[in-house]
């Protein structure tokens, strides 16, 4: 038996899925009455509807009927229509009778029919009994493009009315007053069949009649009946204008009731309203108006029923009326019927309509299911969601269809909508699912019986023929390709599941992904068919997909591969990413970020037994963490070499840890890809996009790679890390060794087993005594020291360690050097630690420090510098000192400085720093006191007593401070003590002195150095006291005599003054006579004003000075002064006029202007000369001479300036 002999309908018969409302043929109304499938929903629909026209028991007569394109409300009205009109009814009702029947819940539970079987016969028969009459149109169809907001509905109803009642459809005017005149005097007949006398048929030609011969059709409508006006009509139709009010078109409607039975009911059915409406709120308004007025006046016979792609309310939003609004109520409410049909059935339709099952089939079909029972429950299954057969009725039902086919095709159909692959239409409908079911089962109606179709034959020329440019170019690329693979028609037919899987919206690509099980699955179309070969087979078609960037493959850890299918830009940008080369750097660089993050290692520092420690990494040859010469290098080795773990370490170096990535991930081949292609993909994105569509491929396939990361590699690296074998030195770490541990814990436990091994040591410096920074350090360094501390303590083992180190070089050695030797292995210890256990060996005596070449170190310059510029120090061996010594030192230094009380300490390094190297040492500071005051005496010209403390700051400085061998320090010391004790009491003397008696010896030394000349003019009897005095300026030790001097100066000073007070007394006399003497010659002179200058100016200067010789002076020079000024006062003085000898004629002219020249002696000298022999001066002097009496020549005075 073959498929096409199994159907109780012929599969091979015309099926139109599409309904058309306006399609009224005989045949076409009989295979949809015949055809129609019930639901309970379409049941609960249908009588609701039916009931409320029979009882009139709505408040408004509208209907509304929704369902998005293709769910069946147009055949749903269209089967309502049936129902009620009169030709049709009788086949409809008995139709819907038996469904309701079929349907009851008492035969069939899980119904959810609200209708009793008596109700729906108590209904059909009123139906039957009653004149109903329905129009029924597509506003689309009727109105066309001419939209007229204030009319458009009734204009249609209209004109939808009048061909309901035999009238043309095309100018309202005449029908209303020419055919309906007719028709009121039963000439309308009569009428046609005078035009049909003319050679046309009314029916056909009255639109065509009315625009060309018009004269024609009122000259036959005045032969049948006389008495009508034709001009008023021929005027009307003409200007075809009329009354399009919803008040004018409901008295139309009443006016057709009159006479008509309580029974009668007229309805006017409206298909697509919704979608004719859109958002124009006036035209929904207008409805509301017509629904609202129409019931009113009809007193609810005439109803008027819409279908619609949406519910009411979102046409509602869609029109931007509100909820809230007035208009939103009235609307909801005038459309009191509301059928909502979901199309939720599409699986149970397609079945009724197109596979329902002969008798025979049915028997065959048992047969097939019972004897493979098993065998299709687990060839076809898929997914939780999507069902094969749950019985064998079901298999008889939807063979050689599964039904989970159908509802993957209409989810495929939704998406292919979303991504405009198909038009709008298309969108999981049962319209769809019909046309392509039906299809699909002719194209396989010469198969076997015992063959499946499978869900790639859903893909047929028909349903690719209907992909929009957008879907063909999807897939076009992928189409090309396939062509060139060995198998192309199972390539293709894995292409094409793949295509309708791929493009699924994202949640459902969640229920039902595109892994290699669910393809093949789809791919079945035999029972018996082997489906291991099937999936090899299919993997093989995948991967050429893969390899040939029409595919791609989702990898996670745990889950099945996805594949998902590239559009043609990410086809392109795929070829372009597996170009790409990653080189070692960008895989180690993210390598590192993998393994660090996974080991919580953020920096390349580990600290072990308190003491901090390098870390370098090494990955694919690359230095992570970059660090020279670390303290440990971990390598993580990722390529194999070929090499057994045992051989490997064997070869390692002690100081490096080595992670065997390798031993899992060399088997692992699909980590191992999938992170070549992340580092592939990294790379690519750095080149940038140049378009906008490439940059947002781009971005996609940086979040693809970025999930595979994060899903797929992390996770595999990390499950690797936590299992691959760790060799530290040349030893394997055992399972045991690192038990169940991981990522951090693991590799921190492989760090610190490593660290043992290579420093084994590095605990003795790990106790609470160890400091832990720099500062902890200083204060160690800087404690003060007691000889009985070390008495008592034993030396510890790391003072032991590094003793023994020491004493193996048997020389002195650098500190840098030893802080190096005893970081490595076995030690590891820090630089801290090292240089407090080698300060301890320093406090010790057993070891000392020679800092930039200076032996004696105080412990604070040590604890500021030893860790900033530790190569500067060299360890030394210590100096031993005899305690006895060191005893006879302290009694001598205290001798010396008179400081008997002092406490000095008895640690021979301390005791040395304390006296020679402190800055508070008494000696220190007595060298810097003792320079002072040595320059202050000095400056008082003590220059005898400055020089003895020179000469004890020459002892101090030059000899004892010079010696920087505490040993020898403390000898000398010992040596000069008695010399040193004189020393210092002298030089407290001399100290006593300058800050004494100095101001004294400074007076006296001043008045003999300033008085040194006067004491000519003293008295013989003064010379001895004039000798004494004039001592001081040779006095080397005037301590003890300034007494003496003090007194011998007073004495001489008051002499001397004396002498100057007698001799200032003569010089002021004499000044006030010789004044007076000139002041009476100028008046004798005739000089007026005086001349003279005033007296204190002479005599002021003259008596101010203490200078005896200069005042002796002055005193003679008093009779200069009087010459000097007698002379002047005789230039001054004007000569007496002589008249002898002068006429008086003369007397009267005016006397002659002297004629004086001022010259500047540039002028006179202005000759450029060079002067070289004695003719040559007598040269240029005749020159100037020259120059001068041709100036006298002109002139009477010549003034030379």
């Amino acid at each position: 038996m073959i498929q096409s002999q199994i159907y109780k309908k012929e599969i091979n018969r015309p099926l139109n899925p599409a309904v058309s409302v306006t399609d009224n043929r005989e045949n076409t109304i009989s295979v949809e009455i015949e055809e129609y499938v019930f639901t309970d929903e379409i049941i609960n629909g249908l009588f609701n509807v039916l009931n409320a026209v029979r009882k009139k028991s709505a408040n408004h007569n509208g209907i509304w009927i929704s369902g998005y394109y293709g769910s069946g409300k147009s055949h749903f009205l269209k089967y309502l229509n049936f129902c009620l009109d009169p030709k049709f009814c009788e086949k409809a009702l008995a139709r819907l009778c038996e469904a309701v029947e079929e349907f009851d819940p008492l035969r069939k539970p899980d119904s959810k029919s609200n209708v009793q079987p008596a109700e729906m016969r108590d209904l059909a028969n009123w139906l039957k009994g009653a004149m109903v009459h329905t129009v029924l149109f597509n506003i689309g169809n009727t109105i066309g493009d001419n939209v007229e907001y204030n009319s458009t509905f009734v204009k249609a109803i209209w004109k939808e009315f009048n061909v309901f009642r035999g009238y043309n459809r095309f100018n309202i005017p005449m029908a209303q007053y020419l055919e309906k005149a007719l028709d009121r005097k039963d000439k309308f007949d009569a009428f046609k069949k005078a035009i049909e006398d003319e050679g046309f048929d009314w029916n056909e030609d009255a639109e065509a009649l009315a625009n060309t011969e018009l004269d024609l059709v009122m000259e036959a409508a005045k032969a049948v009946a006389p008495e009508l006006s034709v001009d008023v009509i021929r005027t009307r139709i003409a200007e075809n204008n009329p009354n399009l009010s919803v008040e004018s078109f409901c008295e139309e409607v009443k006016d057709y009731l009159k006479g008509k039975d309580e029974k009668y009911r007229l309805i006017f059915f409206i298909d697509e309203v919704s979608q004719f409406i859109g958002g124009r709120k006036e035209l929904l308004l207008q409805l509301q108006q017509i629904v609202t007025t129409i019931n009113e006046a009809s007193d609810g016979r005439v109803w008027v029923g819409c279908t619609a792609q949406q519910d009411l309310s979102e046409l509602l939003t869609n029109c931007q009326i509100q909820e809230s609004a007035d208009d939103y109520g009235k609307i909801m409410g005038r459309f009191e019927k509301k059928v909502a049909l979901q199309g939720t059935n599409t699986e149970y339709i397609t079945q009724k309509r197109i596979l329902a099952k002969n008798e025979d089939a049915e028997v065959e079909l048992g047969k097939l299911y019972e004897s493979k029972k098993d065998a299709i429950a687990a060839q076809f299954k898929l997914p939780t969601g999507f069902r094969t057969y749950k019985d064998k009725q079901e298999f008889i039902d939807f063979y050689p269809f599964v039904p989970y086919q159908f509802q993957l095709i209409m989810r495929v159909f939704d998406a292919f909508v979303k991504l405009e692959y198909v038009d709008t239409e298309v969108k999981g409908n049962e319209r769809s699912v019909l046309k392509i079911t039906h299809k699909t089962a002719q194209n396989s109606a010469a198969e076997e019986v015992g063959k499946f179709i499978s869900f790639d034959q859903f893909f047929s020329s028909m349903f690719e023929a209907g992909l929009k440019n957008a879907g063909q170019k999807a897939i076009r690329n992928a189409n090309e390709i396939i062509k060139e693979y060995e198998e192309k028609d199972f390539g293709q037919r894995v292409l094409r599941v793949l295509f309708m899987l791929c493009n699924l919206d994202p949640v459902n690509q969640k229920v039902f992904p595109a892994t290699v099980d669910n393809i093949v699955t789809l791919l079945m179309t035999n029972v018996d068919e082997n489906k291991l070969a099937l999936k090899t087979k299919a993997e093989k078609a995948l991967e050429f997909l893969t390899t040939k960037s029409v595919i791609r493959v989702q990898k996670t850890e745990g889950m099945p591969d996805v594949y998902f299918f590239l559009s043609e830009d990410e086809s392109e940008v795929d070829r372009l990413i597996k170009t790409q080369k990653a080189d070692n750097n960008k895989m180690a660089e993210e390598l590192r970020t993998i393994f660090a993050k996974h080991f919580n290692a953020v920096n390349n520092k580990v600290t072990f037994n308190g003491n901090s420690f390098s870390l370098g990494w090494t990955i694919l040859g690359r230095n992570s963490f970059t660090q020279s010469n670390p303290d440990l290098q971990v390598e993580f080795m990722i390529d194999h070499t070929g090499a057994v773990p045992a051989q490997i370490a064997f070869q390692n170096e002690h100081k490096k840890m080595i992670v065997l990535v390798c031993e899992e991930y060399v088997n692992n081949k699909r980590l191992a890809n999938d992170f070549y292609w992340y580092c592939q993909v990294q790379t690519y994105l750095k080149l940038g996009a140049a378009t906008e569509q490439r940059e947002k491929t781009n971005k996609e396939f940086a979040k693809r790679a970025q999930d595979l990361y994060e899903k797929s590699i992390v996770p595999g690296f990390k499950a690797i890390l936590d299992k691959s074998p760790i060799i530290c030195g040349q030893n394997l770490l055992s399972a045991v060794m690192l038990g169940s541990k991981t990522g951090a814990e693991r590799y921190n436990e492989a760090l610190k087993i490593h660290f043992n091994q290579l420093y084994s040591m590095s605990s003795l410096v790990c106790g609470p005594e160890f400091p832990k920074s720099i500062d902890e350090l200083k204060l160690k360094i800087k404690r003060s020291i007691d000889p009985n501390e070390y008495l008592i303590k034993p030396m510890s083992e790391a003072e032991n360690a590094v003793e023994n180190k020491l004493n193996r070089l048997g020389r002195d050695y650098e500190l840098g050097d030893l802080l190096d030797d005893f970081k490595q292995s076995p030690y590891g210890w820090n630089e801290v630690a090292t240089v407090y256990v080698v300060n301890e060996l320093v406090r010790r005596h057993i070891r000392a420090y020679r800092y930039k070449g200076d032996p004696n170190l105080d412990r604070n310059k040590i604890a500021e510098v030893i860790m900033k510029d530790r190569a500067s120090f060299v360890i030394t061996s210590a100096q031993k000192i005899n305690p006895a010594l060191i005893e006879e030192f302290i009694t001598s230094w205290k001798e010396i400085f008179g400081k008997v009380s002092s406490s000095y300490s008895h640690d021979s390094s301390e005791l040395f720093h304390q006296c020679r190297e402190s800055e508070d040492s008494l000696l220190n500071k007595a060298i810097a006191n003792y320079k002072v005051e040595a320059r202050e005496l000095a400056l008082a010209h003590a220059d005898g007593v400055a020089k003895v403390l020179d000469d004890a700051v020459e002892v101090m400085d030059k000899k004892w401070h010079a010696e920087r061998d505490p040993e020898k320090f403390f000898k000398l010391i010992i040596a000069d003590c008695a010399m040193g004790k004189d020393m210092i009491d002298k030089c407290k003397k001399a100290i006593d002195f300058n800050r004494g008696p100095k101001a004294t010896f400074k007076e006296v030394y001043d008045f003999v150095v300033s008085s040194k000349d006067d004491f000519d003019f003293l008295d013989r009897k003064f010379a001895d006291d004039i000798e004494f005095v004039k001592g001081i300026l040779t006095d080397e030790w005037p301590v003890d005599t300034i007494p003496a001097y003090k007194k011998r100066k007073n004495m001489l000073a008051a002499e001397l003054d004396a002498v100057r007070k007698d001799l200032r007394g003569q010089i002021e006399t004499a000044y006030a006579e010789a004044f007076q003497k000139l002041q009476n010659f100028e008046i004798e002179k005739g000089v007026n004003p005086s001349i003279l200058p005033s007296i204190n100016s002479q005599v002021n200067p003259a008596v101010t000075t203490t200078n005896i010789a200069k005042l002796k002076l002055s005193l003679n020079g008093i009779d200069n002064f009087v010459s000097y000024w007698t002379e002047k006062i005789l230039v001054k003085a004007e000569p007496i006029p002589d008249d002898k000898g002068v006429n008086d004629d003369d007397k009267d002219k005016p006397t002659p202007t002297k004629k004086v020249r001022k010259i500047s002696a540039k002028v006179i000298c202005k000759t450029p000369m060079t002067i070289k022999t004695q003719a040559d001066v007598d040269a240029y002097i005749a020159s100037v001479k020259a120059s001068l009496e041709a100036q006298l020549n002109n002139n009477d005075e010549v003034i030379i300036l």
